[in-house]
């Protein structure tokens, strides 16, 4: 029978100490949690103990972890370190596997290809080179990283990078690092495909909050709220054929393939988009129907 511990006293560590209740193998020794509020507390009679309290137990009884906390990984690693057996990690109500991608353990000697943000649909999911760059989650298809940093990749060693409306979450002062770091890391001759809102399409110019100029100041669609300081978690950059056309023209990338966007005046420019090798689910070869998407291929 396995000793158990707990960590992380909050909604999934309680949904873990009931699903254990009903496994044999296993014997619950109690809860540990990073919060000093929490710590010194005591759950079902058991005190809840913090990491070093974890640490000097497991050299007398031989515990392991089941995590249940939101970033899992951190702590993950960090009980490996200390040579602390992690069992698992529970969420979405069932204990699963605690292993998750990073980029030090890519195999650069593939054709690996990056996608910004959480991969959302079966075709990248099922692409087992692709890996997502989450900045919520980390699991065998995603790697925890804000894009708005440098990666800690050699030059020249990614296949492919597809950046899905992502880059208008990030300000406009940023996106010549962001691209650059992108260009950086592709390798001579392959592509990153970019998909933006477009804000010169006449369906996002129907609903977007302006200044008494036309200036864009809100987009509820692109998520977040709009109070006395501005844009809170949502959409801070609003992109347009035009603006992005500058920032693309300041960064490393050279060769360019416009394949839809609108033009200041509202008029539609749309060619085919090849989704063998990078998939858009934004925008449908079948039909210019309401179109409210940048999508633009840029080479090394």
């Amino acid at each position: 029978m396995k000793n158990i511990i707990i960590f992380g006293y909050g909604i999934a560590g309680i949904q873990a100490h009931e699903w254990l209740r009903e496994q044999e193998e296993y014997h619950f020794c109690g809860f540990a949690d990073n919060s000093p509020y929490k710590q010194g507390h005591y759950v079902c009679g058991k005190k809840i103990i913090n990491m070093d309290e974890l640490i000097a137990l497991n050299k007398e009884l031989d515990v392991h972890v089941i995590i249940g906390v939101r970033r899992w990984w951190e702590l993950a690693d960090q009980c490996k370190e200390q040579g602390i057996k992690v069992e698992g990690v529970f969420y979405n109500g069932r204990l699963q596997s605690d292993e998750h991608m990073e980029f030090a353990r890519l195999d650069l000697s593939k054709e690996i290809k990056l996608y910004a943000g959480d991969i959302m649909d079966e075709f990248h999911l099922n692409e087992e080179n692709l890996f997502g760059l989450s900045i919520t989650k980390s699991d065998q298809k995603h790697i925890f990283h804000n894009i708005m940093n440098a990666y800690p990749l050699p030059d020249e060693c990614i296949a492919g990078y597809e950046a899905e409306e992502v880059l208008e979450y990030i300000p406009r002062e940023r996106q010549k690092f962001v691209l650059d770091e992108i260009y950086r890391i592709l390798k001579t001759g392959s592509r990153c495909r970019i998909t933006l809102p477009d804000f010169n399409s006449p369906c996002l110019k129907r609903r977007i909050m302006t200044d008494e100029e036309g200036n864009p100041l809100f987009d509820p669609g692109g998520g977040g709220n709009y109070g006395k300081d501005g844009i809170e978690n949502g959409e801070v950059y609003f992109p347009t054929y035009e603006d992005f056309s500058k920032i693309l023209s300041q960064t490393s990338f050279s060769s360019v393939e416009w394949l839809c966007y609108h033009t200041k005046d509202g008029q539609l420019h749309k060619k085919y988009i090849d989704t063998n090798n990078a998939y858009n689910r934004r925008v449908s070869n079948e039909t210019d129907e309401d179109v409210f998407c940048i999508v633009v291929d840029c080479y090394k």
